[in-house]
Protein backbone atom coordinates (compact mmCIF):
# COMPACT_ATOMS: atom_id res chain seq x y z
CA UNK A 1 0.00 0.00 0.00
CA UNK A 2 1.11 3.59 -0.59
CA UNK A 3 0.10 6.30 1.89
CA UNK A 4 -2.71 8.46 0.51
CA UNK A 5 -4.40 11.37 2.21
CA UNK A 6 -8.09 10.89 2.88
CA UNK A 7 -10.38 13.29 0.97
CA UNK A 8 -11.26 16.44 2.86
CA UNK A 9 -14.87 17.14 3.88
CA UNK A 10 -15.00 19.78 1.11
CA UNK A 11 -13.81 17.26 -1.51
CA UNK A 12 -16.38 14.70 -0.37
CA UNK A 13 -19.11 17.36 -0.51
CA UNK A 14 -18.11 18.28 -4.08
CA UNK A 15 -18.20 14.62 -5.10
CA UNK A 16 -21.65 14.25 -3.55
CA UNK A 17 -23.00 17.30 -5.45
CA UNK A 18 -21.49 15.94 -8.68
CA UNK A 19 -23.26 12.61 -8.24
CA UNK A 20 -26.58 14.32 -7.53
CA UNK A 21 -26.18 16.51 -10.61
CA UNK A 22 -25.45 13.51 -12.78
CA UNK A 23 -28.49 11.65 -11.39
CA UNK A 24 -30.72 14.59 -12.29
CA UNK A 25 -29.35 14.64 -15.82
CA UNK A 26 -30.28 10.98 -16.08
CA UNK A 27 -33.81 11.35 -14.81
CA UNK A 28 -34.91 9.93 -18.15
CA UNK A 29 -34.93 6.15 -18.47
CA UNK A 30 -31.55 4.44 -18.63
CA UNK A 31 -30.65 0.95 -19.77
CA UNK A 32 -27.63 -1.21 -19.09
CA UNK A 33 -25.67 -3.14 -21.69
CA UNK A 34 -27.68 -6.31 -22.41
CA UNK A 35 -26.53 -9.33 -20.44
CA UNK A 36 -24.31 -7.35 -18.10
CA UNK A 37 -26.36 -5.28 -15.68
CA UNK A 38 -29.60 -6.13 -13.93
CA UNK A 39 -32.54 -3.72 -13.89
CA UNK A 40 -32.89 -1.93 -10.55
CA UNK A 41 -35.33 -3.53 -8.15
CA UNK A 42 -36.41 -3.20 -4.57
CA UNK A 43 -34.37 -5.31 -2.16
CA UNK A 44 -36.02 -8.59 -1.26
CA UNK A 45 -35.98 -10.40 2.03
CA UNK A 46 -33.20 -12.87 2.85
CA UNK A 47 -35.65 -15.76 2.36
CA UNK A 48 -36.53 -14.50 -1.11
CA UNK A 49 -32.86 -14.30 -2.00
CA UNK A 50 -32.28 -17.88 -0.89
CA UNK A 51 -35.10 -19.10 -3.13
CA UNK A 52 -33.48 -17.69 -6.25
CA UNK A 53 -31.51 -20.17 -8.36
CA UNK A 54 -27.97 -19.63 -9.55
CA UNK A 55 -25.87 -16.50 -9.14
CA UNK A 56 -28.72 -13.95 -9.19
CA UNK A 57 -28.71 -13.76 -5.41
CA UNK A 58 -25.01 -12.81 -5.54
CA UNK A 59 -25.95 -9.65 -7.48
CA UNK A 60 -28.92 -8.56 -5.35
CA UNK A 61 -28.91 -6.12 -2.48
CA UNK A 62 -28.79 -8.21 0.69
CA UNK A 63 -30.58 -7.34 3.88
CA UNK A 64 -28.06 -6.11 6.44
CA UNK A 65 -25.73 -7.46 7.76
CA UNK A 66 -24.49 -8.79 4.40
CA UNK A 67 -22.54 -11.95 3.67
CA UNK A 68 -19.44 -12.08 1.49
CA UNK A 69 -19.10 -13.51 -2.03
CA UNK A 70 -21.41 -10.86 -3.43
CA UNK A 71 -21.46 -7.90 -5.80
CA UNK A 72 -19.59 -4.81 -4.63
CA UNK A 73 -17.07 -2.14 -5.50
CA UNK A 74 -15.81 1.40 -5.05
CA UNK A 75 -18.63 3.93 -5.54
CA UNK A 76 -16.20 6.22 -7.37
CA UNK A 77 -15.58 3.57 -10.06
CA UNK A 78 -17.75 5.49 -12.52
CA UNK A 79 -16.60 7.72 -15.39
CA UNK A 80 -19.95 9.42 -16.00
CA UNK A 81 -21.28 6.87 -18.46
CA UNK A 82 -19.72 3.53 -17.46
CA UNK A 83 -19.50 1.87 -14.02
CA UNK A 84 -17.53 -1.16 -12.83
CA UNK A 85 -17.81 -3.69 -10.01
CA UNK A 86 -16.46 -7.00 -8.77
CA UNK A 87 -16.86 -9.21 -5.70
CA UNK A 88 -16.55 -8.53 -1.97
CA UNK A 89 -14.73 -11.77 -1.25
CA UNK A 90 -14.16 -12.25 2.45
CA UNK A 91 -13.95 -10.66 5.87
CA UNK A 92 -10.62 -10.14 7.66
CA UNK A 93 -9.95 -8.99 11.19
CA UNK A 94 -7.17 -6.88 12.69
CA UNK A 95 -7.27 -6.17 16.43
CA UNK A 96 -11.06 -6.62 16.62
CA UNK A 97 -11.63 -4.32 13.62
CA UNK A 98 -13.31 -5.83 10.57
CA UNK A 99 -12.39 -5.27 6.93
CA UNK A 100 -13.86 -6.43 3.63
CA UNK A 101 -11.23 -8.13 1.45
CA UNK A 102 -11.20 -7.81 -2.33
CA UNK A 103 -8.79 -6.86 -5.13
CA UNK A 104 -6.99 -3.57 -5.65
CA UNK A 105 -8.59 -3.34 -9.10
CA UNK A 106 -12.08 -3.90 -7.62
CA UNK A 107 -12.19 -1.49 -4.66
CA UNK A 108 -9.01 0.63 -5.09
CA UNK A 109 -9.27 1.45 -8.82
CA UNK A 110 -5.76 0.19 -9.69
CA UNK A 111 -3.91 2.48 -7.24
CA UNK A 112 -6.10 5.53 -7.99
CA UNK A 113 -8.65 5.42 -5.18
CA UNK A 114 -8.51 7.49 -2.00
CA UNK A 115 -8.52 6.11 1.52
CA UNK A 116 -12.05 6.66 2.85
CA UNK A 117 -13.80 5.98 -0.47
CA UNK A 118 -17.12 4.23 0.10
CA UNK A 119 -17.56 0.58 -0.88
CA UNK A 120 -21.07 -0.61 -1.64
CA UNK A 121 -23.10 -3.82 -1.80
CA UNK A 122 -24.32 -4.45 -4.40
CA UNK A 123 -21.83 -2.79 -6.74
CA UNK A 124 -22.73 -0.05 -9.19
CA UNK A 125 -23.02 -2.55 -12.05
CA UNK A 126 -26.09 -4.02 -10.35
CA UNK A 127 -27.59 -0.61 -9.51
CA UNK A 128 -27.58 0.84 -13.04
CA UNK A 129 -24.62 2.97 -11.91
CA UNK A 130 -26.75 4.63 -9.23
CA UNK A 131 -24.89 5.67 -6.05
CA UNK A 132 -27.09 5.20 -2.96
CA UNK A 133 -25.80 5.90 0.52
CA UNK A 134 -27.95 3.11 1.99
CA UNK A 135 -25.83 0.60 0.04
CA UNK A 136 -22.52 1.62 1.65
CA UNK A 137 -20.96 -1.14 3.77
CA UNK A 138 -17.27 -0.18 4.13
CA UNK A 139 -14.64 2.51 3.56
CA UNK A 140 -11.39 1.87 1.70
CA UNK A 141 -8.58 1.45 4.21
CA UNK A 142 -5.55 0.25 2.25
CA UNK A 143 -4.24 -1.69 -0.72
CA UNK A 144 -1.16 -3.32 -2.15
CA UNK A 145 0.13 -1.09 -4.92
CA UNK A 146 0.21 -2.75 -8.34
CA UNK A 147 3.52 -2.24 -10.12
CA UNK A 148 3.21 -1.32 -13.76
CA UNK A 149 6.79 -2.50 -14.24
CA UNK A 150 8.46 -5.35 -12.40
CA UNK A 151 6.85 -8.30 -10.67
CA UNK A 152 3.65 -8.54 -8.65
CA UNK A 153 2.44 -11.33 -6.39
CA UNK A 154 -0.77 -9.85 -4.93
CA UNK A 155 -3.77 -7.85 -6.16
CA UNK A 156 -5.49 -7.03 -2.87
CA UNK A 157 -7.22 -4.27 -0.94
CA UNK A 158 -9.25 -3.91 2.26
CA UNK A 159 -12.07 -1.63 3.36
CA UNK A 160 -13.09 -1.09 7.00
CA UNK A 161 -16.62 -2.25 7.71
CA UNK A 162 -19.34 0.24 8.64
CA UNK A 163 -20.78 -0.98 11.95
CA UNK A 164 -23.74 -3.30 11.56
CA UNK A 165 -23.57 -3.69 7.78
CA UNK A 166 -21.54 -6.92 7.39
CA UNK A 167 -22.09 -10.34 8.98
CA UNK A 168 -19.24 -10.63 11.50
CA UNK A 169 -19.23 -14.44 11.32
CA UNK A 170 -17.46 -14.08 7.96
CA UNK A 171 -20.07 -16.22 6.21
CA UNK A 172 -19.69 -16.49 2.43
CA UNK A 173 -22.91 -16.72 0.41
CA UNK A 174 -23.58 -20.25 -0.80
CA UNK A 175 -20.56 -21.73 1.01
CA UNK A 176 -20.93 -20.89 4.68
CA UNK A 177 -18.40 -19.82 7.33
CA UNK A 178 -14.84 -20.36 6.03
CA UNK A 179 -11.87 -21.71 7.92
CA UNK A 180 -9.12 -19.39 9.12
CA UNK A 181 -5.97 -21.39 8.29
CA UNK A 182 -4.51 -20.58 4.83
CA UNK A 183 -3.61 -23.65 2.76
CA UNK A 184 -0.87 -23.52 0.14
CA UNK A 185 -2.18 -24.28 -3.37
CA UNK A 186 -1.06 -27.63 -4.80
CA UNK A 187 -1.70 -29.26 -8.15
CA UNK A 188 -4.80 -31.46 -7.93
CA UNK A 189 -6.37 -29.63 -4.98
CA UNK A 190 -10.17 -29.37 -5.18
CA UNK A 191 -11.41 -25.81 -4.61
CA UNK A 192 -14.53 -23.64 -4.69
CA UNK A 193 -15.43 -19.97 -4.79
CA UNK A 194 -18.44 -17.69 -4.42
CA UNK A 195 -18.53 -14.70 -6.77
CA UNK A 196 -20.75 -11.93 -8.08
CA UNK A 197 -21.19 -13.26 -11.63
CA UNK A 198 -21.08 -17.06 -11.59
CA UNK A 199 -22.03 -17.71 -7.97
CA UNK A 200 -20.63 -20.85 -6.36
CA UNK A 201 -18.41 -22.89 -8.66
CA UNK A 202 -16.06 -25.82 -8.04
CA UNK A 203 -12.71 -26.49 -9.67
CA UNK A 204 -9.31 -28.15 -9.51
CA UNK A 205 -5.91 -26.47 -9.29
CA UNK A 206 -4.06 -27.42 -12.48
CA UNK A 207 -0.93 -25.23 -12.23
CA UNK A 208 1.20 -23.63 -9.53
CA UNK A 209 4.12 -21.20 -9.68
CA UNK A 210 2.32 -19.45 -12.53
CA UNK A 211 4.03 -16.44 -14.11
CA UNK A 212 2.38 -14.29 -16.72
CA UNK A 213 1.01 -11.03 -18.03
CA UNK A 214 -2.49 -9.94 -16.99
CA UNK A 215 -4.35 -7.25 -18.93
CA UNK A 216 -6.04 -4.57 -16.81
CA UNK A 217 -8.09 -1.61 -18.04
CA UNK A 218 -6.37 1.57 -16.84
CA UNK A 219 -9.71 2.84 -15.58
CA UNK A 220 -13.42 2.09 -15.72
CA UNK A 221 -14.12 3.46 -19.19
CA UNK A 222 -15.04 2.07 -22.59
CA UNK A 223 -12.05 3.96 -24.00
CA UNK A 224 -9.60 2.92 -21.29
CA UNK A 225 -6.02 2.16 -22.25
CA UNK A 226 -5.05 -1.41 -21.37
CA UNK A 227 -2.14 -2.25 -19.08
CA UNK A 228 -0.19 -5.52 -19.18
CA UNK A 229 1.00 -6.19 -15.63
CA UNK A 230 3.35 -9.07 -14.82
CA UNK A 231 2.59 -11.51 -11.96
CA UNK A 232 4.62 -14.37 -10.47
CA UNK A 233 3.99 -17.19 -7.96
CA UNK A 234 0.29 -17.50 -8.81
CA UNK A 235 -1.85 -20.62 -9.27
CA UNK A 236 -4.54 -21.52 -11.79
CA UNK A 237 -7.85 -23.36 -11.53
CA UNK A 238 -9.88 -25.23 -14.15
CA UNK A 239 -13.59 -25.87 -13.69
CA UNK A 240 -14.70 -29.23 -12.31
CA UNK A 241 -17.60 -29.40 -14.81
CA UNK A 242 -18.55 -27.93 -18.16
CA UNK A 243 -19.13 -24.44 -16.79
CA UNK A 244 -16.23 -22.04 -16.32
CA UNK A 245 -14.90 -21.53 -12.80
CA UNK A 246 -15.28 -17.74 -13.06
CA UNK A 247 -16.18 -14.81 -15.31
CA UNK A 248 -15.87 -11.02 -15.40
CA UNK A 249 -17.12 -9.60 -12.10
CA UNK A 250 -15.86 -12.52 -9.99
CA UNK A 251 -12.59 -10.75 -9.16
CA UNK A 252 -12.14 -10.48 -5.40
CA UNK A 253 -13.64 -13.89 -4.58
CA UNK A 254 -11.86 -15.99 -1.98
CA UNK A 255 -10.86 -19.42 -3.33
CA UNK A 256 -11.38 -22.11 -0.67
CA UNK A 257 -10.91 -25.83 -0.18
CA UNK A 258 -13.85 -27.75 -1.61
CA UNK A 259 -15.39 -29.18 1.53
CA UNK A 260 -18.60 -28.56 3.42
CA UNK A 261 -17.40 -27.56 6.88
CA UNK A 262 -14.88 -24.84 7.58
CA UNK A 263 -13.15 -24.78 4.15
CA UNK A 264 -9.81 -23.05 4.54
CA UNK A 265 -8.70 -20.24 2.21
CA UNK A 266 -6.34 -21.09 -0.64
CA UNK A 267 -6.22 -17.87 -2.65
CA UNK A 268 -7.77 -14.65 -3.89
CA UNK A 269 -9.24 -14.71 -7.40
CA UNK A 270 -8.27 -11.85 -9.73
CA UNK A 271 -7.80 -12.91 -13.38
CA UNK A 272 -8.40 -15.55 -16.02
CA UNK A 273 -9.57 -16.40 -19.53
CA UNK A 274 -11.98 -18.87 -21.11
CA UNK A 275 -9.86 -21.81 -19.90
CA UNK A 276 -8.32 -20.98 -16.53
CA UNK A 277 -8.83 -18.78 -13.47
CA UNK A 278 -5.81 -17.28 -11.71
CA UNK A 279 -5.45 -16.53 -8.01
CA UNK A 280 -2.93 -15.13 -5.50
CA UNK A 281 -1.75 -17.43 -2.71
CA UNK A 282 -3.79 -16.54 0.38
CA UNK A 283 -0.69 -16.67 2.57
CA UNK A 284 0.84 -13.92 0.43
CA UNK A 285 -2.42 -11.96 0.51
CA UNK A 286 -2.45 -11.96 4.32
CA UNK A 287 1.18 -10.85 4.48
CA UNK A 288 0.30 -7.91 2.23
CA UNK A 289 -2.79 -7.09 4.31
CA UNK A 290 -0.66 -7.10 7.48
CA UNK A 291 1.19 -4.06 6.08
CA UNK A 292 -1.92 -2.13 5.09
CA UNK A 293 -3.14 0.58 7.43
CA UNK A 294 -3.92 0.06 10.20
CA UNK A 295 -0.87 -2.21 10.33
CA UNK A 296 -1.26 -5.41 12.27
CA UNK A 297 -1.69 -9.17 12.02
CA UNK A 298 -4.63 -10.06 9.77
CA UNK A 299 -6.67 -13.23 9.61
CA UNK A 300 -9.70 -14.37 7.67
CA UNK A 301 -12.75 -14.36 9.91
CA UNK A 302 -14.31 -17.79 10.27
CA UNK A 303 -14.14 -21.09 12.11
CA UNK A 304 -10.99 -22.79 13.33
CA UNK A 305 -10.83 -26.38 12.10
CA UNK A 306 -7.83 -28.07 10.47
CA UNK A 307 -8.33 -29.61 7.03
CA UNK A 308 -6.47 -32.72 8.17
CA UNK A 309 -4.30 -32.65 5.07
CA UNK A 310 -6.39 -35.22 3.20
CA UNK A 311 -8.47 -33.12 0.83
CA UNK A 312 -6.08 -31.49 -1.56
CA UNK A 313 -5.75 -34.22 -4.21
CA UNK A 314 -8.38 -34.85 -6.85
CA UNK A 315 -9.91 -38.32 -6.61
CA UNK A 316 -7.12 -39.57 -4.36
CA UNK A 317 -4.47 -39.10 -7.07
CA UNK A 318 -1.09 -38.38 -5.43
CA UNK A 319 0.45 -34.96 -5.89
CA UNK A 320 3.75 -34.02 -7.51
CA UNK A 321 6.72 -35.18 -5.47
CA UNK A 322 8.22 -32.30 -3.48
CA UNK A 323 11.71 -33.01 -4.80
CA UNK A 324 10.51 -32.93 -8.41
CA UNK A 325 8.52 -29.75 -7.73
CA UNK A 326 11.54 -27.94 -6.31
CA UNK A 327 13.60 -28.99 -9.34
CA UNK A 328 10.91 -27.70 -11.70
CA UNK A 329 10.79 -24.36 -9.86
CA UNK A 330 14.57 -23.95 -10.25
CA UNK A 331 14.41 -24.78 -13.96
CA UNK A 332 11.52 -22.35 -14.46
CA UNK A 333 13.43 -19.55 -12.70
CA UNK A 334 16.34 -20.03 -15.12
CA UNK A 335 14.33 -20.30 -18.33
CA UNK A 336 11.06 -18.35 -18.16
CA UNK A 337 12.55 -14.96 -19.06
CA UNK A 338 13.66 -16.35 -22.43
CA UNK A 339 10.26 -17.94 -23.06
CA UNK A 340 8.46 -14.65 -22.44
CA UNK A 341 10.56 -13.04 -25.17
CA UNK A 342 8.76 -15.26 -27.71
CA UNK A 343 5.85 -13.54 -29.40
CA UNK A 344 2.48 -14.61 -28.04
CA UNK A 345 3.69 -16.39 -24.86
CA UNK A 346 1.67 -14.86 -22.03
CA UNK A 347 1.90 -17.33 -19.13
CA UNK A 348 3.59 -20.48 -17.88
CA UNK A 349 3.41 -22.67 -14.81
CA UNK A 350 3.97 -26.14 -13.39
CA UNK A 351 1.30 -28.77 -13.87
CA UNK A 352 1.03 -32.53 -13.59
CA UNK A 353 1.90 -35.17 -16.16
CA UNK A 354 -1.20 -37.02 -17.40
CA UNK A 355 0.69 -40.31 -17.65
CA UNK A 356 2.75 -39.93 -14.45
CA UNK A 357 0.83 -37.74 -11.98
CA UNK A 358 3.70 -37.50 -9.51
CA UNK A 359 5.90 -35.90 -12.19
CA UNK A 360 5.73 -32.21 -13.21
CA UNK A 361 5.27 -30.71 -16.66
CA UNK A 362 5.64 -27.11 -17.78
CA UNK A 363 2.54 -25.62 -19.37
CA UNK A 364 3.21 -22.69 -21.66
CA UNK A 365 0.19 -20.55 -22.57
CA UNK A 366 0.29 -19.13 -26.10
CA UNK A 367 -2.03 -16.64 -27.78
CA UNK A 368 -3.72 -18.48 -30.72
CA UNK A 369 -2.92 -15.51 -32.95
CA UNK A 370 0.75 -16.48 -32.63
CA UNK A 371 0.48 -20.25 -33.05
CA UNK A 372 3.57 -20.21 -35.28
CA UNK A 373 5.62 -19.51 -32.13
CA UNK A 374 5.06 -23.15 -31.09
CA UNK A 375 8.01 -24.30 -33.23
CA UNK A 376 10.38 -22.11 -31.19
CA UNK A 377 9.30 -23.52 -27.82
CA UNK A 378 11.49 -26.45 -26.66
CA UNK A 379 9.84 -29.78 -25.94
CA UNK A 380 11.72 -30.07 -22.68
CA UNK A 381 13.29 -27.75 -20.14
CA UNK A 382 15.80 -29.40 -17.84
CA UNK A 383 14.43 -32.85 -18.80
CA UNK A 384 10.92 -31.76 -17.78
CA UNK A 385 8.34 -32.01 -20.61
CA UNK A 386 6.75 -28.83 -22.00
CA UNK A 387 3.12 -28.65 -23.10
CA UNK A 388 1.97 -25.72 -25.25
CA UNK A 389 -1.62 -24.65 -24.64
CA UNK A 390 -3.22 -22.10 -26.98
CA UNK A 391 -5.53 -19.74 -25.04
CA UNK A 392 -6.53 -16.12 -25.04
CA UNK A 393 -4.40 -13.80 -22.85
CA UNK A 394 -5.28 -13.46 -19.16
CA UNK A 395 -7.50 -10.56 -18.12
CA UNK A 396 -8.49 -9.05 -14.78
CA UNK A 397 -11.95 -10.41 -13.96
CA UNK A 398 -13.61 -7.24 -12.81
CA UNK A 399 -15.05 -4.41 -14.86
CA UNK A 400 -18.31 -6.22 -15.42
CA UNK A 401 -19.33 -2.96 -17.02
CA UNK A 402 -22.67 -1.28 -17.62
CA UNK A 403 -23.03 1.69 -19.91
CA UNK A 404 -25.70 4.28 -19.22
CA UNK A 405 -27.73 5.15 -22.30
CA UNK A 406 -29.73 8.36 -22.31
CA UNK A 407 -32.85 8.03 -24.46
Amino acid sequence: MIPIAAPSPRQRLIRSFARVAWTLLLAVAVAATPGEAQAPSDPGTEAELEEQAGPKKHRKRQSRPVRMGTSGGNVEDFDGRVCCSGTLGGLVRKDDRYFVLSNNHVIAQINKASVGDDVNQPGLIDLNCDVRERDFVAELSGYKKLRMRGRNTVDAAIAEVVDGTVDESGEILGIGVPGTEPVEPRVGMEVQKSGRTTGVRKGVIDMVNVSGFVTFPEECSLDARELDIFFVKQFSVVAAGRKSFSAGGDSGSVILEDRKDCPNPVGLLFAGNERITVGNSFNRVLKAVDKMKPKGKAELVGCNQSSGGSLWTKGGVPGIEDRRMRLAERVQARTESELFKLEGVHAMGIGRSASRPTDPVFKVYLDPEHSETTRFIPRQLGNIPVEVVETEPLRALSCARAELQVR
